[in-house]
């Protein structure tokens, strides 16, 4: 996965470039070419990268592992509206959700953002193959951030960036 993720690099940006890690463990390119950020799940490795403003992204392999601790990171309201569907699309959306907020938690690079179930709130939506999430980020002022998603066979993944 290391050495995929340097590999991805290469081939986005076309030139060797250092990844070297904040104190906090969110990447950056040392040359300070564009904002990245890094995920693998599983035998898969991403990359995102946006020439201008920070990025948040995460992968997850299509499995149930999420949903064992799930209580932990969904809130009441979030767990009234997965329960309401069959078992096959409960496991999606636990794991688009345990996505967004792990994107949110790169995004936002704040230790203080680690309790995923008080910080951020997905609102209610349809799941699809791809689509956008509304997600209020309560931090010291509230804020709603829109993630993209998108489900392949294998693997989710999210990604968002930062409003400048």
């Amino acid at each position: 996965e290391w050495l995929a993720v340097r590999l991805l690099v290469k081939e986005l940006f076309g030139v060797e470039c250092e990844v070297a890690y904040h104190p906090t463990g969110r990447p950056y390119l040392k040359n300070g070419i564009a904002h990245i950020s890094i995920s693998h799940t599983k035998g898969f490795a991403a990359v995102a990268y946006h020439h201008e403003a920070p990025i948040g992204m995460d992968i997850e392999y299509i499995s149930s592992r999420v949903e064992r601790i799930a209580s932990r990171f969904t809130t009441q309201v979030e767990t009234s509206y997965i329960d309401m569907h069959d078992e096959d699309v409960r496991q999606m959306y636990h794991l688009i959700h345990w996505s967004t907020k792990e994107t949110l938690y790169k995004l936002y690079d704040l230790p203080s953002m680690a309790e995923f179930k008080e910080v951020f709130h997905v609102a209610p939506h349809l799941i699809c193959t791809q689509g956008t999430l509304n997600v209020t980020v309560h931090s010291s002022a509230a804020a709603v951030v829109e993630v993209n998603y998108r489900v392949f066979p294998d693997f989710v993944c999210t990604f968002a960036v930062a409003m400048l």
